[in-house]
């Protein structure tokens, strides 16, 4: 939530010269109040609304993109002769962006958005299960389309200021790279009244659903999973009173959240997803564990997660704090040569590494020792959090194991599904003991039921 404080606020700093702290205080603020008043009720209904604006945006802005580039063929031609669709296939960690990284190391962490209280509190909103796994069916096609506008979005702001012949980044006119799309909009748009303006409510839309979404899962939690069991005979007037205080509560720690991210450089996203798969990915393996591993038990669960949190979390902050690392080098930029010094240019102005440079300045560096883990591409926190789940919690699980303990129901079989077209007697030495024991009740329910028809 603290990222997502951070991002708008830069963004609007860069388009308008808004005080960033001012912008963090009043999305806070915002979030807090209606997240508070309203309950998850108030925090559905805004995203959906929200989602709309977020949408509209986006392609209207594809739209009025395309048009000044020229078509789509345009566009996919200058950002192939400019290396912004070059792929790398290599099976390589260590290389920040390839094929491989990207297609393994994202699905891994998107299954961490499946299993967040967010989506939780959704599902179980849900009138029917039938209902339920509707929403799950269109969540997924809906993230890739989100995602793929925006990389889409990428691709014409470069085709965009290469027609131009004016790379902001390059010339010094912004300092951040977080602040290319918000420059990119303003001047696509400079000449049309409002749309601006509707650029930075996309960005407070999006900043908001996901601040008022986590506010309304932390106070979930800390109603039901803390203070509900203490408080057992709790009434309503308590249990709202609570969850109000922990929105504002949680609310003010995102404040310091911000605060800290602020002093963080690098692009948002790559800060972002290393911090959050830094949890998402434990939790996946928690869940994943618990359901494909009949002997998984609470012991090796909580260790396998608490030293995957604190590996992955480790391995982020020397990702991100590191002075021996090489910066990322940036690809090839766009012309500068056109580039007018505007009034608006003058707000954007500081000093700014360039493009060259920082190519340069990369073959200084060399990495040897613990550096090497900190040089691990950002999208493998989540696959390496997973591997240390089972490999902690198989072992732990087996160290403290107890038969009566797995309860039956929360297994996945895994082997019978996959060995089904096996005879049953051959099925029989793939089940675990867990599964044969809810076969066997399951079998002689049926037996019951059929001997109290009879």
């Amino acid at each position: 939530m603290g990222i997502m404080l951070y991002g708008p606020a830069v963004a609007l700093q860069a388009v308008t010269g808004f005080n960033m702290w001012y912008s963090i205080c009043i999305l806070a603020v915002s979030a807090i109040l209606y997240t508070a008043i309203g309950g998850l009720r108030a925090v559905i209904w805004t995203d959906v609304f929200q989602s709309f604006v977020m949408y509209f945006c986006l392609l209207v802005a594809i739209i009025k993109g395309i048009n000044e580039v020229g078509n789509l063929k345009d566009v996919w031609e200058i950002s192939r002769d400019n290396q912004r669709l070059d792929l790398d296939f290599r099976f390589d960690p260590f290389t920040r962006h390839t094929v491989f990284n990207l297609m393994f190391g994202y699905l891994l962490y998107a299954f961490g958005t499946v299993f967040n209280q967010s989506s939780f509190q959704r599902i179980t909103v849900a009138k029917t299960p039938r209902t339920a796994a509707w929403v799950l069916m269109l969540a997924g096609p809906f993230y890739a389309l989100t995602t793929g506008l925006a990389i889409f979005q990428g691709l014409l702001a470069f085709a965009y200021f290469k027609t131009k012949r004016c790379d902001p980044l390059e010339a010094g006119i912004i300092s951040n790279p977080n602040q290319i799309m918000p420059y990119y909009m303003l001047m696509l748009f400079q000449n049309w009244r409002g749309m601006p303006g509707l650029f930075v409510a996309a960005l407070f839309s999006a900043c908001l659903s996901t601040m008022s979404s986590g506010l309304s899962s932390l106070s979930t939690i800390t109603w039901v999973d803390i203070f509900k069991p203490m408080l057992k005979s709790a009434s309503e007037t308590k249990a709202t009173f609570v969850c109000k205080a922990s929105v504002v509560i949680y609310g003010l720690m995102s404040l310091g959240v911000a605060a800290l991210v602020s002093n963080i450089g690098g692009t948002l996203t790559q800060i972002g997803d290393s911090l959050v798969s830094s949890f998402s990915g434990p939790l996946t393996g928690l869940i994943l564990f618990g359901s494909l591993c009949p002997w998984a038990n609470k012991k090796g669960a909580l260790a396998g997660t608490l030293c995957a949190i604190v590996i992955t979390l480790w391995l982020a902050f020397g990702s991100i704090f590191s002075s021996t690392l090489p910066p990322t080098p940036y690809l090839p930029p766009a012309p500068t040569d056109q580039c007018p010094v505007t009034n608006i240019s003058i707000l954007f102005m500081s000093h700014n590494v360039t493009t060259a440079e920082m190519v340069t300045n990369t073959t200084k560096y060399s990495i040897h020792g613990i550096q090497k883990l900190y040089s691990l591409s950002y999208t493998m926190n989540a696959p390496i959090a997973i591997l240390i789940v089972f490999v902690v919690g198989i072992i732990v699980s087996l160290i403290f194991y107890k038969p009566h303990e797995v309860n039956p129901k929360y297994i996945v079989p895994v082997c019978e599904k996959v060995c089904c077209c096996l005879p049953s007697c051959a099925q029989k030495k793939f089940r675990s003991r867990a599964i044969s024991t809810l076969k066997d009740e399951e079998e002689n329910m049926e037996l019951d039921s059929k001997l109290d028809r009879t």
